[in-house]
């Protein structure tokens, strides 16, 4: 698995965890709200907007109501 391939993973699974629209989710982490879309359709992103992502999620755990 590439570590393209593992970040959409990730982004996919903080989604449902999360109960977020893939745009709201966007907006917040990249203030993009075309930009899990443009993933899902094979857009690579730069490491330095992986890392921004990764980082936001991790600074934004799911609360106890949903558990990651």
């Amino acid at each position: 698995m590439s570590i393209y391939d593992s970040f959409r993973r990730q982004i996919e699974e903080y989604l449902v965890a999360a109960d977020m629209t893939a745009s709201d989710f966007g907006r917040l982490t990249v203030g993009d709200t075309g930009f899990v879309l443009e993933v899902r359709r094979g857009r690579s992103p730069r490491l330095v907007t992986v890392d921004r992502v990764l980082t936001w999620i991790e600074n934004n755990p799911l609360s106890k109501d949903h558990p990651q």
